[in-house]
């Protein structure tokens, strides 16, 4: 179940995991969230800014998340972008 307010939208998901490391191009640390979509049985990764302030702290595999996201231009894109990230 997906909910928009604003310019913000909130939707369900089961929480896969999540990654960090450092670009072997550039040196710049990422972060990467998997989140996977009961609905479309889609597992969907998100790319973490490094000023995100998004934890996953506590959470196991299979926990039902409320990720809150907001659509922001990336790289000529349009990319949703995870704001949060709250255990159900």
């Amino acid at each position: 179940m997906s909910t928009v307010t604003g310019t913000t939208f909130v939707q369900d998901f089961l929480f896969k995991g999540d990654e960090s490391g450092i670009s072997k191009k550039n040196g710049n640390e990422w972060r990467r969230l998997t989140l996977h979509d009961p609905a479309t049985l889609d597992n969907l990764d998100f790319f973490l800014d490094e000023s995100s302030e998004v934890t996953t702290a506590g959470l196991k595999l299979k926990d039902k998340v409320q990720a809150t996201m907001t659509m922001t231009l990336r790289f000529g894109r349009l990319q949703p972008v995870v704001l949060s990230v709250v255990k159900m």
